[in-house]
């Protein structure tokens, strides 16, 4: 599918905003994102294997006496969605709150465009988010040098559940970071897991396994 949005309809930085600039592995390029509701919704897309694109702040909603932007548009299971990052107001009221956007919600009902609150991390999923940032991190700086021969070579050894140390032995004539960084690449794109991935920091120790 053909990616409606590309490129944020707005890059003003709201007044009083906290400025994060990241690296999007789906959206291959560096995003400006205004604070930490939007910065966690990114990650959230990107730690899940089912969405393949993503745009930040893809379009303005002038409907009435209102504006708003949706924070991000993206591309799951090959379908359309615009997400929103919910204020106060917005999470007490429900879906009842789109009722006054009925311009948008009609466009967004024709063209097949689902309308989401973005996905958060809960407050209880810190360790997975810590283990999320640091595989967008390391794939951000490292990607390239993990060749697509050596990840699958990598999955097939996942046959049989695998720490990273031992994947460093099995591939020893392969620098021990890209060995790592094949690991993640094949997290992120849901073709490996971790049974404790969500309650250890990555480590060496731990086990991987192609599901």
């Amino acid at each position: 599918m053909d990616a409606r949005f590309t490129q944020p309809a707005v890059t003003r930085r709201p007044s009083k905003s906290q400025r994060f600039d990241v690296f999007g592995l789906k959206a291959n390029r560096t995003l400006t994102l205004f604070n930490a509701g939007p910065l966690q919704a990114w990650l959230a897309l990107e730690s899940a294997p089912a969405v393949t694109w993503y745009c930040e702040r893809a379009l303005v909603i002038e409907e009435g006496d209102r504006q708003r932007v949706a924070d991000f548009y993206a591309i799951r299971d090959g379908k359309e969605e615009l997400l929103f990052c919910a204020t106060k107001v917005e999470l007490e009221a429900g879906e009842a709150c789109l009722a006054s956007w009925s311009g948008f919600t009609n466009w967004c009902a024709h063209n097949q465009i689902s309308i989401r609150f973005a996905p958060m991390f809960a407050q209880e999923d810190c360790v997975a988010r810590a283990n999320w940032e640091q595989i967008v991190r390391e794939l951000s700086a490292f990607r390239r040098y993990a060749s697509p021969d050596l990840i699958a070579a990598v999955r097939s050894e996942l046959g049989i559940p695998k720490s990273i140390d031992e994947l460093c032995t099995l591939f020893q004539q392969t620098d021990p970071i890209v060995v790592k960084v094949a690991v993640f690449q094949l997290v992120h794109q849901g073709l490996a897991i971790s049974t404790d991935f969500d309650r250890a920091h990555i480590s060496s120790a731990m086990i991987f396994s192609a599901p």
